[in-house]
């Protein structure tokens, strides 16, 4: 079995290692697309078979449909359910590597997120452990100069989407939103996966714990 490099890069960056308890099993994907009578694209099969039941990537903010949860509407694959059920998202029922669409609760229409699939996955995996699933928080005091300056030598961006920014370092996420113009938009936050690493950051960051 070969996993695509990107995204067992991504959920190694984020948690580290997986366990055997983490995954599902081939022939349970198999038989989830018996049922679902439509192969998976090959990088949602992946994140399943390489981390598939790990609940801080999985579940932790966003609902990740399980294998045997994924349904069909309109030709296109539900896949993932928002925190707070606003939206769900899709992606077409045919492809190796399918753009991803957003269809808003109440609403029968589908909205393209003008990205790929593995694309996608990348950006939900980062927003998984910086809004919920990283145990520390702390919201940034310094200005916008001072953080872009320390940003720029330290921390590499790996999302800028739909007017979110993410950038990260090993056991670290900063996010925040931003305005069309990229100028950051009110409050900045840090989320940490230890303790450890979060007192580290602390002065630096001036950090408000959350």
């Amino acid at each position: 079995m070969v996993l695509s490099q990107s995204i067992k890069n991504t959920i190694e960056r984020l948690i580290g290692s997986v366990s055997v308890e983490d995954i599902y099993s081939p022939e349970e994907i198999a038989h989830a697309e018996q049922v679902l009578g439509n192969n998976l694209p090959p990088v949602l099969k992946d994140l399943y078979l390489y981390a598939g039941k790990n609940e801080l990537l999985m579940t932790s903010f966003n609902e990740f449909a399980l294998p045997d949860q994924l349904y069909l509407s309109e030709e296109k694959v539900v896949f993932l359910l928002e925190n707070q059920g606003v939206c769900i998202w899709a992606f077409d029922r045919f492809g190796d590597d399918p753009i991803v669409y957003q269809q808003p609760h109440g609403d029968k229409q589908w909205y393209s997120e003008e990205v790929t699939l593995s694309e996608f996955l990348n950006i939900m995996l980062y927003c998984q452990c910086a809004q919920q699933g990283y145990k520390y928080i702390g919201m940034l005091g310094i200005d916008n100069k001072s953080l872009t300056d320390i940003l720029a030598a330290e921390w590499e961006e790996v999302v800028r989407h739909n007017g979110l920014c993410i950038w990260w370092k090993p056991d670290c996420l900063v996010w925040y939103l931003y305005e069309q113009n990229n100028e950051i938009d009110d409050c900045v936050y840090l989320s940490v996966k230890t303790k450890k690493s979060y007192m580290e950051h602390k002065q630096k960051f001036n950090l408000m714990e959350l």
